[in-house]
């Protein structure tokens, strides 16, 4: 099933700058951004071939836009265009032949602009560079149609583009792509806990675990251990008795752990009445669960006490089957100790791999240390030789008293004459 989104923008050529240009987000599917582009009411530039070119200006479509835009009584309008976002699931375009869907992506995006956008300037753009490499159409749409009046917005109402779209879908799509539509049945499907996108979706996930999990066990510890085994964590409130779900996600963005209560009224302290509810509802609250499994556990004597009142009015087992059911038992046996056998060599393997590896760690600090040891008296050689060479460099210094009377004593001046 397809997931709709929509968003007001307030730039043409930014939200334009975005769809055509730039690099891909993801390459393992493709090596270019745009791979099929279609228009409404507006000029794209074309190849040598005639065809529509992939490779279109930002700029050439804003101006054709804003010139509708200049037509409105107020041109300095705050959002000047409305986006809409189609991602197709991989059942309606799985990607493998990859031109050809996105050629029929494109032309589905045509017949739903042409529908219900006729009236407006509108481009589509398909693309497969997203992070999870889903197909998906960028459609534009401009606020203002050609006549210069406002489209109204109630047209781009998420609940009535998604409730209008899926109907959309029923009818044409087999048309273009010759398959049949798979609908929104895929929708209840479960989910991996590495695929989601969002937290509503995370918390149908918990649910259906929930309800399979409960099946499968028939006391609280075990239902909270194997909780654990698909990486949900309860912890306990309100005096322990409520319950709050935990679960480390992978999302687009990153790993985030999401958290939800078990279940929640929101009263109003004066009268009592219930103003709003949170959480995933009454029966996955501690005390729902706990009553289940005594309820279940009830029912399961009684059954055993049924069982156990006709097999004594039954006849005695015969000979036969009593020497099947001793060999049997004779196999498992040999089967479980030949499993914990294998088990105790499994750790003798482990135990002596461990060992082994700290006596190499062990050996390998020791001639590191060694190796710095030998570097250091390397060093200590070296800077001794270096001092003795410039000790042996510098001259000696002997006193001369004649040559220094040379050059520092003054000449005999002779007397001046008496006057």
């Amino acid at each position: 099933m397809s997931i709709v989104k929509t968003q007001a923008c307030k730039s043409y050529y930014t939200r334009l700058s975005y769809i055509l240009s730039g690099t891909p987000h993801n390459t393992d599917k493709v090596s270019h951004r745009v791979l099929a582009i279609s228009g409404q009411n507006v000029n794209l530039l074309h190849d040598k071939n005639g065809h529509i070119s992939t490779m279109q200006s930002g700029a050439y479509l804003e101006r054709q836009f804003h010139q509708s835009l200049m037509k409105a009584r107020n041109p300095k309008r705050t959002y000047q265009c409305q986006s809409i976002i189609i991602s197709f699931s991989p059942d309606e375009f799985d990607t493998l032949d990859i031109n050809k869907q996105a050629s029929q992506a494109n032309e589905l995006a045509q017949l739903y602009i042409k529908r219900f956008f006729s009236d407006s300037q509108a481009i589509s753009v398909v693309q497969c560079d997203g992070n999870g490499g889903k197909m998906h159409v960028h459609i534009l749409v401009n606020s203002v149609n050609q006549q210069g009046k406002t489209i109204q917005t109630n047209r781009f109402s998420i609940f009535h583009l998604r409730k209008q779209f899926d109907k959309f879908m029923s009818q044409s799509f087999e048309n273009v792509t010759g398959r049949p539509w798979p609908g929104p049945s895929n929708q209840n499907q479960r989910l991996d806990s590495n695929n989601l996108t969002t937290k509503s979706e995370w918390q149908k996930h918990v649910k259906q675990v929930i309800e399979k999990v409960k099946s499968e066990v028939t006391t609280i510890s075990d239902f909270l251990t194997k909780l654990s085994q698909y990486g949900i964590t309860v912890t306990n409130r309100s005096k322990e008795t409520a319950w709050t779900y935990h679960q480390q996600v992978k999302t687009a963005t990153g790993i985030k752990e999401y958290k939800v209560r078990d279940y929640y009224e929101r009263r109003n302290k004066k009268t009592g009445e219930i103003k709003s509810v949170r959480g995933l509802g009454k029966d996955f609250t501690k005390a729902s669960i706990t009553e289940y499994f005594e309820s279940k556990n009830k029912k399961e004597v009684v059954i055993y006490g049924k069982r156990k009142s006709k097999s004594t009015n039954e006849s005695k087992p015969s000979e036969q089957s009593i020497q099947e059911i001793r060999e049997r038992a004779r196999i498992a046996n040999l089967q479980l100790k030949r499993q914990q056998e294998q088990q105790r060599l499994n750790i003798a393997r482990l135990n002596a791999i461990a060992s082994f590896q700290t006596a190499d760690d062990g050996s390998l600090k020791q001639h590191r240390k060694q190796a710095q040891q030998l570097r250091n008296e390397k060093r200590r050689r070296q800077i001794a030789n270096a001092a003795k060479r410039n000790d042996s460099a510098i001259p000696t210094t002997t006193r001369n008293l004649q040559s220094k009377d040379r050059y520092y004593r003054k000449p005999h001046e002779p007397e001046e004459p008496s006057i």
